[in-house]
């Protein structure tokens, strides 16, 4: 190795221009005589991982895991996987990984602060921000103690991450101001982690709404970042920045950074799509003692599907099939429209309310707000008051100072309309009228009222039907027909059932401070054949309650209420209508007929259970 070559890999390297240093260490690495060269290992994986080059990073940890290299060496490279895992979204898998790390670095080294930032980091993505704030702590103070002033402002904007999810704006503006200034003084050459900190304060103001801030920082961003091969940090830019314009109304500008996000995210999830064959000896055999937990996280799932989980309003939501990303992927593009209503179907319990926030908010954090109205919890002689609100007397018993209607509250954010199945004939005309014109009436007045809302509808009726029974406008079933998702029941996503089982088991363990691994066999046989009839909703009940009545490592039984289990006989050849008439006999006779207990049990309004039994 000549010194300008080495001093021009060390230069690429410290200043993040992983592109170069890739190419240059590559290069080298064709001399044998390198191949135990361990520094030029780690840049190799450290450049290629950065880079999003998984596949070169992941053949070099495999050679590390089956070297004879010391256990040191080793459990550093474990750690540079582990941090892999958790830019794919396994975060099971690598906090398994970083867990038993603890157990190794028993001192308080830079080592074992790299493994408490990193759990910060899983902590964070999971939605468990007191946690990663207890972690990023912990690894704050020894960075601080061993004066690594880097790590020590990478770990400070990482806190003000979580101060943003935790909506201290505050707190995270002044940390994430401090570590900018703090890099651009002492490593004005890392753009890597410079770019990433105005990143992590633009979207502050994103989270704000202070558009104008929001764009000058991304901005900046994006020109600290240049020409640097940074995937993930030019995705999130250019998503942010999507946000901004279509906030300006630079709609050009907007689609533009949109396409962006687009190219950037078609990398990413071609690489997510491949994550489970990214598995090596890290994974069973890298110790000189067996890892007994070895397969404690493991997801199965046969067709390489997209498998992660995400935080949205305090929320895990999974996302663990092609199926249900579609419809992800189709709730952010009407997010990024902005203009049409949405209808969005499905039975109970498959997350219609979810899919609606992501139509609202995106995965950003937004202060415009998001209303919701029940349409089958209201008496329909209150229907258009509840909606549109009304004027002083208006009518007898209205309040002497008029009402506030949900469209004048929802103002420049979103109206969401659950059940909109049950929405009365006579108002349906009315909001169709608005959704033309963005005009209404308050109940009792005179005066026409504007309102910038968006609507988004729900239900888990076949509004087809309805309209050919006379019971929904075909004309305001078209206008809502342009932003149509449709979310599948959760018996037609079969893949999903383990996964989502796993991520609300360690979510329940977590917080009752209990050690699950996993299913029995058994358990997932009977997890995965039955059909499910209260889909994700009933799912995620039954983990629960199996978490607060067992005590072992594995779920060896779970409890399936009786009737439920009776619906297994009619998955097929038996029509929806039937098996609900069948599961409402059966509830009424459990709570002797009473109407109102009844409903509360099935989770649906005492109107909306009068009319389905007086239709049988």
């Amino acid at each position: 190795m000549n010194e300008n070559t080495i001093n021009g890999l060390i230069k690429s390297f410290n200043s993040s221009d992983f592109s170069v240093s890739l190419k240059i260490a590559l290069d080298l690495f064709e001399d044998k005589s390198n191949h135990n060269d361990i520094n030029l290992i780690r840049v190799i994986v450290i450049s290629s991982w950065k880079l999003g080059q998984y596949d070169l990073s992941l053949d070099m940890l495999d050679k590390i895991s089956n070297s004879s290299f010391d256990l040191a060496i080793k459990n550093e490279f474990k750690r540079y996987y582990a941090a892999i895992l958790t830019e794919l979204k396994d975060f099971s898998r690598s906090h398994l990984i970083l867990s038993e790390l603890l157990d190794y670095y028993d001192k308080e080294t830079n080592d074992l602060a790299e493994v408490l930032n990193s759990i910060g980091i899983i902590f964070t993505e999971t939605g468990e921000y007191n946690k990663g704030l207890e972690f990023y702590n912990k690894a704050y103070s020894i960075f601080s103690k061993n004066n690594n002033r880097k790590r020590l402002y990478i770990t400070l904007y990482n806190m003000g991450i979580v101060y943003t999810r935790l909506k201290s704006y505050d707190k995270a503006i002044e940390m994430h101001t401090e570590s900018i200034a703090k890099f651009e003084k002492e490593f004005p050459d890392d753009r890597w982690n410079l770019s990433n900190a105005v990143l992590n304060l633009a979207e502050v103001y994103v989270a704000l709404g202070d558009i104008d801030l929001a764009e000058r920082y991304l901005l900046k961003s994006l020109n600290i970042i240049g020409n640097l091969e940074a995937k993930y940090i030019l995705s999130s830019i250019h998503m942010n920045l999507s946000t901004v314009y279509d906030g300006k109304k630079e709609f050009e500008k907007a689609y533009y950074h949109l396409k962006k996000y687009k190219d950037y995210q078609d990398i990413n999830n071609e690489v997510l799509s491949r994550r489970e064959i990214f598995r090596i000896n890290f994974d069973i055999n890298y110790q000189s003692k067996p890892q007994k937990n070895s397969k404690k996280y493991k997801t199965e799932n046969s067709d390489n599907s997209i498998l992660y989980t995400t935080e949205l309003m305090d929320e895990k939501v999974g996302i663990f099939s092609k199926k249900l990303r579609d419809v992800i992927d189709t709730a952010v593009l009407f997010h990024k429209d902005g203009i049409i209503p949405v209808m969005i179907t499905g039975e109970t319990g498959t997350g219609k309310e979810i899919i609606a926030r992501i139509v609202h908010s995106g995965f950003t954090k937004t202060v415009k707000p998001f209303i919701t109205l029940n349409c089958s919890a209201i008496t329909p002689t209150l229907f258009e008051s509840e909606l549109f609100g009304y004027v002083k007397g208006a009518f007898t018993g209205a309040s002497s100072s008029g009402k506030q209607g949900k469209l004048d509250i929802a103002e420049g954010g979103t109206l969401f309309l659950d059940e909109i199945g049950e929405l009365p004939l006579d108002i349906q005309p009315k909001l169709l009228r608005f959704l033309q014109t963005k005009e209404y009436y308050p109940v009792g007045s005179t005066k026409l009222k504007k309102a910038n809302v968006r609507i988004i509808c729900a239900t888990n009726r076949d509004l087809y039907v309805e309209m050919q029974e006379r019971r929904f406008r075909s004309d305001l079933f078209y206008r809502l027909h342009t932003g149509m998702i449709e979310i599948l029941p959760l018996r037609e996503r079969q893949e999903e059932i383990i996964p989502l089982s796993q991520m609300y088991l360690f979510e329940f363990s977590s917080k009752r401070n209990k050690n699950f691994k996993d299913f029995t066999n058994e358990v997932k046989k009977i997890l995965i054949d039955y059909s499910w009839p209260g889909n994700i909703r009933e799912l995620r009940n039954v983990i629960e309650r199996a978490v607060i009545l067992q005590n072992s490592e594995h779920i060896e039984q779970v409890s399936i209420p009786r009737n439920n289990i009776e619906h297994k006989k009619y998955q097929t050849g038996t029509s929806l209508e039937e098996i609900e008439r069948l599961i409402i006999m059966d509830s009424l006779e459990k709570n002797n007929g009473n109407i109102s207990h009844t409903a509360k049990n099935l989770n649906i309004s005492r109107n909306r259970l009068k009319r389905i039994i007086n239709n049988n």
